[in-house]
């Protein structure tokens, strides 16, 4: 496969710091960000201790499901694009992307695993500017995402039982 452009993400406010927001974007020709509030943080924070999910699981589970809304939110201009991911979960690049491909394939929407790559973006890119511009205020995000949707998200691929 042949790929044309790519796009980068990149997040700002780590989904561990309940303190504060957390920004995921994505950017090179496309520009979109999407934000989860410290207090949505908390609330699932509770929700997933309530299923026994351990802390680091449920941080690369919320952190995949942003990444997930990035690519869905902006699907027809990054069609046959390679998405490059900041590594910010070492050793999970795997988990994440098969995560990524399920919620993918559970929302009819098509993404090889080729097209998904990790990597040091670094404070240059663009993806890393719109996310700390995000996080501080300086620009609106392009969606804030809920508790709920988190939630759905989880249950469509299996990660939750039950309602919960």
């Amino acid at each position: 496969m042949k790929v044309k452009h790519y796009a980068e993400i990149d997040q700002s406010g780590k989904f561990a710091d309940t303190r504060v927001c957390t920004v995921l974007a994505i950017a090179n020709h496309v520009r979109y960000s999407v934000l989860v509030k410290a207090t949505t943080k908390r609330s699932l924070v509770i929700f997933l201790r309530k299923h026994r999910i351990s802390p680091q699981r449920f941080y690369i589970a919320l952190f995949t499901v942003c990444i997930f809304f990035l690519i869905r939110e902006n699907l027809s201009e990054l069609q046959g694009e390679s998405i490059t991911v900041d590594i910010e979960y070492t050793g999970h690049n795997r988990g994440i992307t098969d995560t990524l491909l399920r919620l993918c394939k559970a929302n009819n929407i098509k993404l090889s695993n080729e097209r998904i790559l990790f990597d040091y973006i670094g404070k240059k890119s663009s993806a890393h500017k719109l996310a700390i511009k995000t996080f501080r205020g300086e620009e609106k995000a392009g969606r804030t995402l809920k508790e709920d949707e988190f939630i759905e998200q989880l249950k469509e691929i299996g990660y939750l039982k039950g309602k919960g």
